[in-house]
């Protein structure tokens, strides 16, 4: 972990009274005494073996608990940095200089969008599958009301597809994905995607575009830079190479937006699928299963 990142957790346990020494960017074995002890004044916000846990990841885990108590989303708290985890402390660095939490940029555009969405073209009540109008499953819209309507509760009618070729966490790929969790209405849609651009690109592409880095798909949070449930709380919308993806870069600095990622966009779109970098110019790491 880079030193700017230790000085924040040296000075929040130094404030905290559970470390005293200086603030120099040092994980050394004060600075790790200190962060065990706080992880262990949190160890029922902990998955079970924090304690085996690697210097890192324990470094991690003590950011995303600090974010946490300070109300800031952050998802599982796993000790893996993931994009969750990057808004959090970029969230909570604006805090420590500003006292105040960053502007939700997302809601006025959503707030905006929820009134011109033909809620009333929606499906009435919930089937086994999307509706099929031609080849393109018939994806709800985005707002929560159409949401739950199609989908169900946030976090429910969850199940797993087995992916068609290696996917690797984007944080952390070493740590390989076989199967992904997502919602079963999606489930096949989603592997005739996936197999579409196994058979497009092959695998060698696929490394070389870093469209094997998975970012996530089941996570149930509030959307970042929001207060509404995130799309990855109904498991409905996927992540790929988060890291030159980022949330706010547009066509100018995101890999997606590049020519050779054309035929990656269409096979999702042919299956009904959005992406918001195509639609809003941000976010371009993701794709939902939303009109």
């Amino acid at each position: 972990m880079k030193e700017d990142k230790i000085k924040v957790i040296q000075q929040y346990l130094s404030d905290k009274e559970l470390y005293s020494a200086a603030i120099d960017g040092d994980a050394g074995s004060g600075t790790m005494k200190a962060t065990e002890s706080f992880l262990e004044s949190q160890d029922d916000e902990l998955n079970d073996g924090w304690k085996r846990w690697e210097q890192d990841r324990k470094l991690v885990a003590c950011i995303q608990l600090i974010c946490k108590l300070q109300e800031i989303e952050t998802g599982v708290i796993d000790g893996r940095w993931g994009q969750q985890t990057d808004y959090a402390y970029e969230s909570y660095l604006y805090w420590l200089k500003n006292n105040e939490m960053p502007p939700l940029f997302r809601d006025k555009e959503e707030a905006v969008e929820e009134t011109t969405r033909d809620v009333a073209a929606e499906p009435a009540k919930r089937t086994s599958s999307p509706t099929i109008i031609g080849s393109a499953p018939q994806w709800p819209a985005a707002g929560e009301s159409a949401l739950r309507r199609y989908y169900g509760q946030p976090g429910s009618n969850l199940t797993y597809l087995r992916v068609p070729y290696a996917h690797s966490l984007a944080w952390d790929t070493s740590t390989k994905v076989s199967r992904i969790k997502c919602h079963e209405k999606v489930h096949d849609s989603l592997d005739r995607v996936l197999n579409r651009v196994l058979d497009h690109y092959g695998e060698e592409k696929i490394k070389e575009l870093h469209l094997d880095l998975f970012g996530g798909c089941f996570n149930k949070r509030k959307m970042r830079g929001g207060s509404r449930w995130s799309l990855h709380s109904w498991a409905i919308a996927l992540d790929y190479d988060p890291s030159h993806n980022q949330l706010r870069w547009g066509r100018d600095k995101a890999a997606f937006a590049r020519p050779e990622y054309e035929q990656w966009w269409k096979l999702w779109e042919e299956e009904g699928w959005s992406s918001l970098g195509r639609k809003k110019n941000y976010d371009w790491m993701h794709i939902q299963a939303t009109k």
